[in-house]
């Protein structure tokens, strides 16, 4: 009887396990749309300004630019937040539910899928030139408009407060891409491993 209550145990522990590890999914699942609804209102957002701009006077187009980076950057803070906690759950799955149910299971293939990495020289070169080029598309369109702002003469108290804050938060959003490119090192690194 104890062999049976060990095994029920056992089983028990493995349908948990496995019940987190698709909470995780899900969450990363969920995690990715957040990432692709910054990515898309960034980039309508974008086309808006440029629109807007050709469409007006100089002095306005100027003011839209000086508020683009308080739009831009609580984008790439949810992308790079996002970005973060993607990590941070996969490696989880990976380092701990993928060992405790290989162990459970007694199958060390179990929840593998990171083992099968891209086959291609090629392509594991030009992931992580993909990965860069998401993040510089918000910091080049967040410092752009901040630049373009600075070459108007604002001399409004209010214009010099907007453009200190569009600094911090391009501040702010620098610190967050070499928070996402630290973790995404760190991750290859345990990986090679």
């Amino acid at each position: 009887m104890i062999g049976t209550e060990e095994t029920d145990l056992r089983r028990f522990r493995l349908d948990v396990d496995l019940a987190e590890y698709n909470r995780c999914f899900a969450e990363i699942s969920a995690r990715f749309t957040y990432q692709t609804a910054a990515f898309t209102i960034l980039a309508a957002g974008i086309g808006a300004i440029f629109a807007f701009g050709k469409l007006t006077e100089p002095q306005t187009a100027a003011l839209v630019c000086l508020f683009a980076p308080l739009f831009i950057a609580p984008l790439g803070f949810i992308f790079f937040d996002n970005e973060l906690q993607i990590w941070r759950v996969a490696r989880y799955m990976r380092y701990t539910l993928r060992l405790r149910v290989a162990s459970l299971s007694g199958d060390t293939q179990s929840l593998a899928v990171d083992d099968y990495s891209f086959g291609t020289i090629a392509a594991r070169r030009t992931i992580p030139f993909l990965s860069v080029g998401r993040w510089l598309i918000f910091l080049v369109s967040a410092v752009g408009a901040a630049v373009l702002a600075a070459t108007r003469a604002f001399t409004a108290v209010w214009s010099v407060a907007v453009f200190a804050l569009d600094l911090g938060a391009i501040v702010v959003l620098v610190a967050g891409i070499a928070a996402a490119i630290k973790e995404q090192m760190h991750w290859n690194e345990a990986r090679a491993e």
